[in-house]
Parts: C-alpha cells; structure tokens; sequence
C-alpha cells in the first residue's frame, strides 16, 4: 500500500514538472522570430527574456532535488517492502531519470539563450560609447550592463563598465580644458601662439582619460574623437589661422 502510494505521488509530480515547464517554454515562444535579432524588439524585451530563462534554470535545479530524493526513497522501499515491487520501482526510477536527462539537455539549450542575452545587455551598454555624453542614457546603459548574469561574462567585460562610469568625469574634464582653451586671451595673441598651443596640448595629454584610455585599444569612441580633432586643431594653431573650438563646447 505504502510503495502505491509513493508511485501516485511520483506519477502526479512528473506531470506537474512537465506542465510548469511547458508553461514556462510558452512564455518564451511568444519572442521567437526569425532570426536571433527578431528575437526581441527592445531592451524591455531582452530582460523578459533573461528573467524567464532564469526562472526555468531555478525551476529545472529545484526539481531536479525534488525528484532525486523520490528516487532515493523508492529505492529504500524497494528493499524494505517485498521484490514483487522492484520491477515497478525501477520502471518508474528509470522513467523518472529519463525525465531530468531530457531536462539536462533543455538547461543547455537554456544556458546558450542566457549568453545571448547577455552578450545583448553588453553591446546595449557598449552603444553609448560612442554617443556623445548623456548622464540619462549613460546611467541606463550601466543598468544594462548589471543585468548580465553571467559573473564570468561580466567580469570578462568590466572594462566596458569601468569606461561607462569614467564617462561622465572624463567628459566634463575635456569641455572645461576647451572652454578655456576658447576664452584664453592668448589664444589670438600673434607673440603666444606657440606658448598657448603647448600649454592645451599637455593639459589634454595629462587628462586622467587620456593617460588610462585614449590609446588603449578600449576606450569611448566619441570622446576619442573629439579630443583627435581638438589636438589637430592645436596643432594648426597659427598666426594665420587661430585655433576655434567653439563647434566642441556644449
């Protein structure tokens, strides 16, 4: 009596495991599409994804724990109760372990999606390294960037996370030489020029950024490019042609 009962519950479990997880498998249908980029259409679908994913990867150990002890349990009864019953025992430890293989290859599957979005979260972040500065699309993108769920994968890219947070105070640095640069009463002084060229140089050359980035084959592409051709302009800083920087200065 006791072995038929245990066989119910296993049998009443398996089909709760099965339909939770066609529950779950659904969800994530509604965002498959042609192509792993028609995937999703924005960055609030991308996290929908990487929260069902992680759901099912919760759920599948969770189960996985359930249904192990029930294999343990039966086996015990096994040898207690009388051996008129370890051909349905091991029928259904058997059907059980079949079940959580075929698990084991959907976590797979599930694990490959989860690196997708995750790669999807860092080129988002990555984007705004080549915007010009926003402190609003900035923060987002770091949000972005802390969505990955992978530790190895984010530490793996932190520098993309370490440029996004240097952003903001390389930034303001660079308008302030600028903007001085602009207003320095030797900038169309004729006796000066090679003085102020110089002086603007080194001081961009000695920005925190510059030293630790600008060179690097890492850095942000939009403030790369502003600082290229603020120096070029530096350098044709003549009596003939005073340097302008005002098309740079927010």
């Amino acid at each position: 009596m006791k072995i038929k009962v245990i066989v119910l519950f296993f049998i009443s479990l398996c089909i709760f495991n099965t339909d939770v997880f066609a529950q779950e498998k659904q969800k994530l249908s509604i965002f498959k599409g042609k192509t792993k980029k028609d995937n999703v259409e924005n960055v609030d679908s991308f996290k929908l994804i990487a929260d069902s994913l992680y759901r099912e990867l919760l759920l599948r150990d969770s189960i996985v724990r359930i249904n192990t002890k029930l294999v343990d349990s039966l086996k015990q009864n096994a040898i207690r109760d009388s051996l008129r019953f370890s051909v349905a025992i091991n029928y259904q430890r058997d059907s059980l372990l079949n079940i959580i293989n075929i698990k084991d290859r959907e976590i797979t599957t599930l694990k490959a999606n989860t690196g997708f979005v995750d790669t999807c979260m860092v080129r988002l972040a990555n984007h705004w390294l080549y915007e010009k500065f926003n402190k609003t699309e900035v923060d987002k993108a770091i949000k972005y960037f802390d969505r990955i769920y992978s530790s190895k994968f984010k530490e793996d890219m932190s520098i993309v996370q370490e440029l996004l947070c240097s952003y903001e105070s390389a930034y303001q640095e660079f308008q302030l030489i600028i903007k001085q640069a602009q207003n320095d009463i030797d900038r169309e002084n004729p006796f000066s020029y090679e003085k102020y060229k110089s002086k603007y140089k080194e001081r961009i050359e000695n920005m925190s950024y510059y030293k630790k980035f600008y060179n690097g084959d890492w850095n942000i592409r939009y403030l790369n490019g502003q600082i290229t051709e603020v120096i070029k302009i530096l350098n044709n800083h003549s009596i003939e042609k005073f340097a302008d920087f005002t098309s740079f200065i927010d």
